[in-house]
């Protein structure tokens, strides 16, 4: 080699370091490792199914299966317009860095507001994943043993599984936490592939073309029937499913610090983390559609996915198919436990977060901010506490993981849009960038005004619609301490840049 010659892993480093930013990990994970890290965060299986009651209820087949169709194209040029970006800015975490990098104006505000939306967003989404697993191990129980989990058991599980997740990241390192992404990849695709196999064969009957198509429901209480101002509303607030079952495909950016050949590999990762979700979901929600059995009663069930496997499969093959989607549900869960923990990592990096010296502390052995793992699982929690009495909570918090995700994926896409001398990375969209981009911001802003209208009426207090009050509590908080606390403040990367890296490294963590 020259001495002009440089490796992929100092080309990457420099690329770090051109942000101001010391790398903190090594890089160990392969462009499949990568892509693994995507597909598993965004856990196709257990949005898909925890929610499939949800769209049987708003808008029904034709909405579940059209929605996604379209939905997941939209989705896809997101993550297309955010892979773009990603190339050019490669960083761990990052979505804030990419704001303060991209803005001309109040760089500062930029990334602080995206901040903590992405850290809200994936506690959000943290806590409606495992809240789902809870959900299907009590379906599981009652199918085994016969008896109903009451809300405060099924809010224990969660705890539980909660605290489990917490402990395997903690005690578990990054390199466990890394190869486990593999397996979880591969255990997705096996049980997707078994339940869509379970369904074609198993059931006595299945539905028509005709009626998985076209067939539309509503039973939020807006209005009745297909026609008029009640079916756009419902086919609005339906859009729950697509936007949260794809949501957590930036994964891949977040772990781009430790990714080889970073600015290739974390953008094809974001790419193909949504391509392969959009076409294992489809499969999954068409064979679920097609082997609906009896309508009312099964989208009236507590977990109406479960249902429809034990009805048109049987109890033993129900069963097979539940701990197989189980166990792709709990490996989610901890994809998506880890993944928080970075995101709050990274943001207490720039001093987002009140007392962020100790969220920002890294465990000398494993090497895994250990502080910001038991943040994720408290905060989790607490958003989850209104599922205790209210039965639309879920579907609340589902509305703003989705919410607060989206905004905080999609703001650098349109600062980098605004921007003319963007400096393009060599993963780029070439002359279809800003055709793409504008179409992403104009799905987002659109996906993100719906996920916020109430979703049932008449409202009460057991059908009230959290996601609103979600949205204003962050927006107040985060508004709150900027203006006392980082106002006036320096809240860029910190500047870490040092010759010798892995020197530097092994002299911190020593």
């Amino acid at each position: 080699m020259t001495p002009t010659e440089t490796t992929p892993l100092e080309e990457d480093d420099s690329a770090l370091h051109r942000l101001g930013i010391r790398r903190r990990h090594e890089r160990r994970l392969s462009a499949s490792a990568n892509l693994c890290t995507g597909f598993t965060c965004v856990g196709v299986l257990g949005g898909t199914l925890t929610l499939y009651g949800y769209g049987m209820a708003a808008g029904g087949p034709a909405l579940i299966v059209w929605a996604w169709m379209l939905g997941g194209g939209l989705t896809l040029l997101v993550g297309l317009a955010l892979a773009e970006v990603c190339s050019a800015l490669p960083d761990a975490g990052s979505l804030h860095v990419y704001a303060g990098k991209l803005a001309r104006r109040h760089p500062r505000a930029a990334a602080w507001c995206v901040g903590w939306l992405n850290a809200c967003g994936q506690i959000a989404l943290t806590a409606v994943v495992d809240l789902g697993a809870a959900m299907f191990i009590g379906a599981f129980a009652a199918l085994e043993w016969g008896f109903s989990i009451s809300r405060g058991a099924l809010f224990l599980v969660f705890a539980a599984v909660l605290v489990g997740h917490a402990l395997l990241v903690v005690f578990g390192g990054r390199e466990s936490i890394a190869a486990l992404a593999r397996f979880s990849a591969g255990w997705q695709l096996l049980a997707a592939a078994v339940l869509v196999a379970v369904l074609a064969i198993k059931p006595a009957r299945l539905q028509s073309p005709g009626f998985v198509f076209s067939h539309f429901a509503n039973q939020t209480g807006f209005g009745a029937g297909w026609s008029g101002s009640a079916r756009i509303y419902v086919c609005l607030v339906g859009l729950l499913v697509v936007a949260f079952s794809l949501s957590g495909f930036d994964a891949s950016a977040r772990v781009s610090e430790e990714t080889q050949g970073a600015s290739r590999s974390a953008p094809r990762g974001i790419v193909a983390s949504i391509a392969a979700s959009w076409l294992v979901g489809f499969a999954v929600l068409t064979a679920l559609t097609f082997a609906i059995q009896d309508y009312p009663r099964e989208s009236g069930s507590s977990a109406p996915a479960a249902q429809i496997l034990l009805d048109a499969a049987g109890r033993t093959a129900a069963a097979t198919v539940l701990v197989a989607v189980l166990i792709a549900q709990l490996l989610c869960g901890l994809a998506c436990t880890e993944s928080s923990a970075r995101v709050l990592f990274a943001v207490s990096r720039e001093r987002m977060l009140p007392g962020s010296g100790f969220w920002y502390r890294v465990n000398r052995r494993t090497r895994t901010p250990t502080n910001a793992v038991w943040l994720t699982a408290g905060a989790a929690a607490l958003s989850a506490v209104p599922a205790l009495w209210d039965a639309d909570a879920f579907a609340a918090l589902a509305a703003f993981a989705a919410f607060a995700s989206g905004l905080a994926v999609i703001v650098p896409v349109y600062l980098r849009l605004r921007r003319r001398d963007f400096p393009r990375g060599p993963w780029h969209l070439g002359r279809w960038s800003p055709l793409v981009g504008w179409i992403a911001v104009a799905w987002t802003l659109l996906v993100s005004a719906a996920l916020l209208a109430p979703q049932v009426a008449p409202i009460t207090v057991h059908s009230f619609d959290y996601a609103p009050a979600l949205a204003i509590i962050v927006l107040v908080v985060a508004r709150t301490r900027w203006s006392t606390t980082a106002r006036g403040t320096d809240i860029r990367p910190l500047r870490r840049g040092y010759p010798d890296e892995p020197g530097a490294l092994d002299a911190e963590l020593s």
